[in-house]
């Protein structure tokens, strides 16, 4: 029985860390709907992909922008949310089209990249409004950034200091942090998961651990998108 379960996509699905005060777990998923939520015993789950989608009335989210505006110098590491009506494009050049039609951009590849995992979790809580309430977006570099006092990170998050940096800081929260990173390294293959993807499930459970269900959020009155849907990232507040 886990309360709290933090997600990262990866390479193949979602690599999935829930924990709670006595143990941790972690998994592998392909798909979203291979995800084990308990009812009435999962509090919270915290994944890094955008909830609640802007439209061709509300361009752009203001999440989006806050977020960016705190990380200053890892600003671009935030990327804006795409507009609903893009999810079903059939390639990169039409997603760019509609876009452009509504908001006056383009999308980023970047963007186009990650619309299949956008799409998914919104088809998901789409037919299970149930867990609306229990799935919260966040933003890794937003959460350490929290947790490191409120100050820049120094080192890219793929290099080996950038791994060991965000290791140490989550380390101060929790002494199972390295244990349970090695248990993922050993269990999973890199084409299948990242170490970076890892870390940022890892700091995600944690930072829902933390918090006790009751975690921050940007901004404080949330807009919510045309299916109400509230659109904010979550965090964890030392």
């Amino acid at each position: 029985m886990f309360d709290f379960i933090g997600i990262d996509g990866c390479r193949y699905g979602w690599f999935v860390v829930k924990t709670n005060q006595q143990d941790w777990k972690i998994e592998l998923i392909k798909n979203i709907n291979d995800l084990k939520i308990e009812d009435n015993i999962t509090k919270q789950i915290i994944i890094d992909i955008p909830i609640g989608l802007p439209n061709r009335d509300l361009k752009a989210r203001e999440c989006d922008i806050i977020a960016r505006k705190l990380l200053g110098k890892r600003a671009s590491s935030i990327f804006s949310a795409p507009i609903r009506e893009i999810l079903d494009a059939e390639n990169y050049k039409t997603a760019c089209s509609i876009n452009k039609e509504f908001t006056g951009k383009k999308i980023s590849l970047q963007t186009w990249n990650l619309i299949p995992k956008i799409k998914e979790i919104d088809n998901f809580l789409m037919k299970n409004k149930r867990y609306i309430t229990v799935f919260n977006e966040s933003h890794p570099e937003l959460v350490f950034w929290f947790l490191n006092g409120k100050k820049d990170l120094i080192n890219n998050k793929k290099s080996n200091d950038g791994i060991l940096e965000r290791l140490n800081i989550l380390s101060k929260y929790d002494s199972r942090v390295f244990e349970i990173y090695n248990l993922a390294l050993r269990k999973y293959l890199r084409k299948d998961v990242k170490k970076d993807d890892i870390i940022d499930a890892i700091a995600l459970a944690l930072s829902a651990y933390l918090s006790n269900n009751n975690l921050n959020g940007i901004p404080i009155k949330p807009e919510k998108d045309n299916f109400e849907i509230e659109m904010k990232i979550v965090y964890y507040e030392p």
